[in-house]
């Protein structure tokens, strides 16, 4: 049989007087090819393979946000099992929600940009090594079996939310997880040039201020690309790379994780509250946790809750937060390298104002807050 008659797939048939050996002649008939069944079976196992691997890499992407909502509510508690169940009556589900996503998108983007690079960077062994190990090549796995639209959309994401001055560390996972076209001397000669004419006058003022880690930052990783660092490693190396990079990207998103656990969820206030018309006034510094018709629910810096009577209250001023101050005095286009582009976008639109002065003075729980029935302390 021939053309569309020809049945395809594992089973075969024989025709009259096309044997083997000279003159031999098989009976027509059905016959088992074994290795046909072999690729179906191996196809399907790859497939089952990826849709596991993807659902594996969701579940986590969505699953963790959940888990370090939670935990940051008890970390900003105190570990206090009273306080946490306060701030989950009250603290709504958008509150975290949105909370987040403005501290941690980051870091979501930047564990799927360490695992699409490392896995690419080991695709070469799937091949030599198709048995599904646990986490033997789990991120190569990851990386082959998501679509580049959707690496894509993740490395956008992770331009806008990561800080400026680790930008050119996402340019390289990017040339690493996409990959590079093949480029001659006068190819890299003219993105080397592009590179330093967009990245020049910052790097100029890192060398000028003799900061340090700002100025390799930039030319680190622009310098590597030449040198290959963005091609697949050899198959022999692939395995024992891919171990010592998925532990590494475990180590140093589980390390990233802690500031973010320790960022606040609620606003940082300063309650100026005075007693009488002849009281003196005292300022507390904290974190506004409900405020109702009679009383505001206030979570101070190193603990303890009080519920303050609003007809106290004389004012209340919003403060930032400590840990958002600069550490560098460097700008890239207007914006501060430790602020991402939508943070700087956003503050020269919205110029923050002066920092009011009892943002500094009040710290922690005023003495006579504690002592005084004006605060019912919890």
């Amino acid at each position: 049989m021939t053309g569309p008659d020809r049945p395809q797939g594992p089973f075969q048939v024989n025709q009259p007087g096309h044997g083997d050996e000279p003159g031999q002649v098989n009976d027509p008939g059905w016959v088992f090819d074994a290795a046909a069944v072999g690729d179906v079976e191996e196809t399907a196992a790859a497939a089952a393979r990826a849709r596991v691997d993807q659902q594996a890499l969701w579940s986590v992407a969505v699953g963790l946000p959940a888990v370090i909502s939670v935990l940051r509510l008890w970390v900003l508690a105190g570990g206090d099992l009273q306080t946490t169940l306060l701030l989950v009556a009250n603290v709504g589900s958008i509150n975290l929600v949105a909370a987040l996503i403005v501290t941690a998108t980051w870091l979501l983007t930047a564990a799927l940009v360490a695992v699409f690079a490392v896995g690419q960077l080991t695709v070469a062994a799937l091949d030599e090594h198709p048995e599904p190990r646990p986490w033997r090549l789990r991120f190569a796995r990851i990386a082959a079996a998501t679509p580049t639209p959707l690496k894509v959309v993740v490395f956008v994401f992770a331009a806008l939310t990561w800080q400026t001055m680790y930008l050119p560390l996402l340019l390289l996972g990017a040339c690493v997880a996409l990959g590079l076209p093949p480029m001659r001397w006068f190819g890299w000669l003219a993105a080397g040039a592009g590179y330093l004419a967009l990245a020049g006058p910052t790097l100029a003022q890192a060398v000028e201020q003799g900061e340090l880690v700002p100025a390799l930052l930039i030319v680190a990783p622009a310098t590597l690309l030449p040198f290959g660092v963005a091609t697949p490693v050899a198959t022999p190396l692939a395995v024992p790379y891919a171990r010592v990079g998925q532990l590494l990207t475990v180590a140093l998103v589980a390390a990233a994780t802690v500031p973010v656990l320790e960022a606040p969820v609620l606003p940082l206030s300063v309650l100026t509250i005075a007693e009488g018309d002849n009281a003196q006034p005292v300022s507390a510094r904290g974190w506004v946790v409900e405020v109702n018709d009679a009383t505001t629910a206030l979570l101070h810096e190193r603990g303890g809750v009080d519920f303050v009577p609003n007809a106290t209250i004389v004012s209340r001023v919003l403060c930032p937060d400590s840990s958002q101050t600069p550490r560098y005095r460097l700008w890239a286009y207007g914006i501060h390298i430790e602020d991402s582009l939508l943070q700087g976008i956003g503050r020269n639109r919205r110029p923050s104002q002066a920092l009011d002065s009892s943002c500094r003075s009040a710290t922690g729980r005023p003495a006579a807050l504690r002592s005084s029935p004006a605060g019912l302390s919890g």
